[in-house]
């Protein structure tokens, strides 16, 4: 039986030492997206898809706290509904990843899911509730694998009982906002003979199970007709949380393009001047979190950097960007219409004298450590 794979994406590791003083260059907001809270916290915006954006568009936000030299979140994160304030999620990090319990929340507080964690991976009894506080359904996860307990319908009809009926919910499967209607029979708590996905009720895939090994999926596309597979399955009986999606890499502007056209061009450029002036100097290793603002001449207007790094640090990185020339890539060019002031919001590490802003995978980006 092939084990189902939970991608947990967790913080990206641009939040600094946060048990230091953190320098931003205008207030203790940065950019509308981070608030420094007295206790050495931050309040953190949170749009839709638990992507850090502007307070005003925001519809949760966060309370959290980091390890001083990891840059992990730890401790306990709490998250709230940005329209009422009133508690989304509680629960814990260890050593940066979802550990223990966590609970989510319905607007008018009534609880909605109690789960849990062990060092980043789904663990143990998982129970969601309706908003009347009636449990309708119970799923259990051991060794990677996910079983279904117990569900009931909307009518409270009890259609899946100690792991044997037919499952049929809506479920969120992607980090994207549409649901996916399941559908699909249950023995054992697993998937069992043919399941069907539907989105806006169009039949988008179908899988095929025979004594809870995965045999074949097959989708239906209209451009590209059907397809097979058979590497991994869709079957699941809960939905993608909010918190497993959250990225903070990047923020996301309201009604606004996330990019001002930065790329290789930009990065090479920004290379090359840092060496330039950092030569034979001791720069201190630090994570510098930036805000690019531009005009419609496609130049750097505004540099705004959060660091916990030293002054001089931030001014340093602050010239070298003011310094280069022509730095966007002109990608824009491409587009019929008119390029506007615009923003980017990208991280710069500096570690052991030298800047990293790649992924492992090559895309421009913080360096994962």
């Amino acid at each position: 039986m092939k084990h189902i794979t939970f991608k947990i994406f967790l913080l990206p590791i641009f939040f600094l030492n946060f048990s230091y003083n953190i320098y931003s260059q205008s207030s203790k907001i940065f950019d509308n997206k981070i608030e420094k809270l007295s206790d050495n916290k931050l309040k953190i915006f949170l749009n839709d898809l638990f992507r850090i954006t502007n307070k005003e568009c925001s519809k949760y936000y966060m309370i959290a706290q980091f390890e001083n030299n990891k840059y992990e979140l730890k401790d306990s994160v709490k998250c709230f509904y940005s329209v009422n304030d009133n508690l989304f999620l509680k629960g814990n990090f260890f050593k940066g990843k979802l550990h223990g319990e966590f609970r989510t929340y319905y607007k008018d507080k009534t609880l909605k899911r109690i789960f849990e964690y062990n060092n980043g991976q789904r663990n143990g009894s998982w129970k969601k509730f309706n908003t009347n506080g009636e449990i309708i359904k119970k799923v259990f996860y051991k060794n990677g694998n996910e079983f279904l307990i117990d569900f009931y319908d909307d009518q409270r009809n009890l259609i899946v009982k100690n792991g044997s009926g037919i499952f049929e919910d809506n479920l969120k499967m992607t980090s994207s906002n549409y649901k996916t209607k399941v559908k699909g029979n249950v023995i054992n708590g697993l998937p069992d003979s043919e399941w069907t996905y539907y989105v806006s009720g169009n039949i988008i895939s179908k899988e095929y199970f025979k004594n809870f090994i995965f045999e074949k999926g097959i989708s239906f596309s209209k451009v590209l007709g059907q397809t097979e597979y058979h590497d991994l399955f869709n079957a699941t009986f809960t939905d993608m949380l909010l918190i497993e999606n959250l990225k903070l890499k990047n923020g996301y502007e309201c009604k606004k393009s996330n990019r001002i056209g930065l790329g290789l061009n930009f990065f090479n450029k920004f290379d090359k001047e840092f060496y330039k002036q950092v030569t034979d100097k001791n720069l201190e290793d630090g994570w510098f979190l930036i805000d690019l603002k531009t005009g419609k001449n496609r130049k750097i207007n505004d540099v705004q950097i959060l660091s916990n790094s030293k002054k001089e640090n931030i001014e340093l990185i602050k010239n070298i960007i003011f310094k280069l020339k022509n730095p966007l890539s002109g990608s824009f060019m491409q587009y019929k219409y008119n390029y506007k002031t615009n923003f980017d919001f990208l991280t710069i590490v500096i570690k052991n004298s030298k800047p990293y802003h790649k992924f492992n995978n090559g895309d421009i980006g913080l360096l994962e450590l």
